[in-house]
């Protein structure tokens, strides 16, 4: 997984350099703080402030914030536990470049010893690597020397004595960051920071190996092993480190999870990638045609990838949703429905659905699915969350493979649960659209709305008749049962008609209970009902009539939300 997303993604770094183009640098986001450039020759300085979230467009200065940004991005830590700085006070890694907390300033951490280390080991860094299990840094040291030279030393003292003399004058108060650069060269950073990104570039130089006269060792990005954590290591091998590649390819690596935390650090934690172009998008984006790698990442401590797949996205057509209960809108001002039947665009399905399911809170859910609430019902909160797992490989993976299997089970108690708290009408919208996102997701193989017009059809037929009729299958039967319940259920003249009282009905696992429960509703409320109602003799004979141990909740529902035969005018 993670070498295609390599190899795909050099690709498209190399052909956006040969353009002119960045796409590391192009997004690349400054974390909060105070920026400073000093001049070397005279000590002058420009500043920049920067808040959270702010980018070169917002940040004031723009041909500024890219300067800053180009420096920041070459003088930062692989992590924090590789500093120059032993005790991580000062969190740059080269001689022009110097990061601390605002809080050093007046804490007393940021002192002259501190100060002192820093630069005696920027200045030359086989002093830090100096143990005996430092060997292979000291050579990649020797090799970077041998190439590019060392920065003269009193030049180095030069912008220690700037340090020492201004840091402390500069009064800043807050717990962002301070980061100091001097204007030195871009090639001059890339030069000081290769001292120290390749001897650090792995996860720790005891795992690496030689195989074929080439260096290997272990990736520092998305690999965690260590002492501690002896369980990370591979046992049936015999030598145990997971994942080991050549230099080459893991600053390639490092090149990747770069571009990815810039990405994240924007917001733009879905990503679609292949060896044509990169789309970074918002938790609200997906694009319309797309085939290659999926990936969603998140800002952490370090760069998080939280979901890989391959993928392909057609584009889409109209998506046609039945209103398959024939709700009349006719007197109904608002519904997050009634514009999209019979055809609409499948954003504006998924819009209605985030409204009528989610209370537009679905995107919320899809970002960080374990954060998610709903207030005073933890039922729903846990049904929402699991309906979100099928909507989310729709949305970013165009893929139905989980949503055949649960949509049509969760929604169905979700619309239980909406019910059961007293909200009919959107129980109703609920049910409606469900089956026609069900005709729409399984296609040809579902036919919802061509069994729930034939059962009721029949249903009518055999109400009205003059002759005794019986009822046929399952799906007729538990129709039928939701029929009856709601036309009895709404004999009750009281100020509190409540929806719970269908609960027994429609959660019985065995039909001998829900005959038990029709048959004492009919007790209650038999004075109501008109003794000569064909219409409802002919139901209640035939659901008491009817012998089965099955029950097709869908079925039994729909019949309990659809209009009502009885409030019906007979046909002819």
């Amino acid at each position: 997984m993670l070498k295609k997303l390599i190899d795909d993604f050099i690709i498209c770094y190399e052909k956006g350099k040969a353009r002119g183009r960045d796409i590391i640098m192009n997004d690349y986001i400054l974390a909060p703080g105070t920026y400073i450039l000093v001049d070397e020759d005279d000590g002058k300085i420009k500043r920049l402030e920067v808040k959270k979230a702010q980018n070169r467009d917002t940040a004031g200065d723009s041909e500024l914030y890219d300067i800053f940004a180009k420096y920041d991005y070459r003088s930062g830590l692989i992590d924090m536990n590789k500093p120059i700085d032993s005790k991580k006070i000062i969190q740059s890694n080269n001689c022009f470049s110097f990061f601390i907390k605002k809080e050093s300033l007046t804490n007393g951490k940021l002192n002259e010893a501190r100060i002192n280390e820093y630069y005696d080991f920027v200045r030359d860094l086989s002093k830090k690597y100096s143990g005996s299990s430092d060997k292979d840094k000291r050579k990649v040291l020797e090799e970077i020397k041998e190439k590019n030279g060392d920065i003269p030393f009193k030049r180095i003292e030069g912008i220690k004595k700037w340090i020492e003399e201004n840091v402390f004058k500069l009064e800043l108060e807050g717990k962002d960051y301070l980061k100091i650069f001097f204007n030195a060269g871009i090639e001059e950073y890339e030069k000081e920071s290769e001292k120290y990104i390749l001897p650090n570039i792995y996860n720790n130089n005891k795992y690496n190996i030689d195989i074929a006269g080439e260096g290997r060792g272990l990736p520092n990005n998305n690999m965690g092993m260590n002492d501690k954590k002896p369980y990370l290591e591979n046992k049936t091998r015999k030598n145990r480190v997971p994942y080991l590649i050549s230099l080459k390819e893991v600053m390639d690596q490092k090149l990747l999870f770069d571009y990815l935390m810039t990405q994240a650090s924007n917001k733009k934690n879905y990503i679609y990638l292949n060896s044509e172009k990169i789309i970074s998008n918002s938790y609200d984006e997906i694009p319309k045609k797309f085939t290659g790698s999926f990936i969603k990442i998140k800002k952490g401590k370090e760069l998080e990838i939280h979901d890989y797949d391959s993928v392909n996205i057609e584009e889409k057509n109209e998506v046609v949703i039945e209103n398959i209960l024939d709700i009349d809108y006719s007197k109904i001002n608002e519904s997050s429905l009634k514009d999209i039947y019979g055809g609409s665009s499948f954003g504006k399905m998924i819009t209605a659905f985030n409204e009528l399911y989610f209370f537009k809170g679905m995107w919320s859910c899809l970002i960080n699915r374990d954060e998610y609430e709903v207030k005073g019902d933890k039922k729903l909160e846990a049904l929402l969350r699991g309906l979100s797992i099928p909507i989310y490989d729709l949305l970013y993976k165009d893929s139905a493979v989980r949503l055949k299997k649960t949509f049509g089970k969760i929604t169905l108690d979700i619309v239980k649960r909406t019910l059961d708290k007293g909200h009919d009408f959107r129980a109703i919208e609920m049910f409606n659209m469900r089956l026609g996102m069900i005709d729409h997701i399984k296609g040809s193989e579902s036919g919802m709305k061509d069994r729930f017009t034939d059962i009721r059809d029949n249903l009518v037929f055999k109400c009205e008749s003059e002759e005794d009729m019986v009822i046929e299958g399952v799906e007729e039967f538990s129709y039928a049962i939701g029929q009856l319940s709601y036309y009895l259920l709404s004999q009750n003249k009281g100020n509190k008609r409540k929806h719970s009282l269908f609960s027994p009905i429609v959660n019985a696992k065995r039909t001998k209970k829900i005959k038990m429960e029709l048959e004492n509703l009919f007790k209650k409320y038999n004075h109501e009902i008109n003794m000569n109602s064909l219409k409802f003799n002919n139901l209640y004979r035939m659901v008491l009539g009817f012998d089965s141990e099955k029950i097709d909740t869908e079925f039994l529902l729909g019949g309990y939300l659809s209009n009502n035969i009885m409030y019906e005018k007979r046909v002819g």
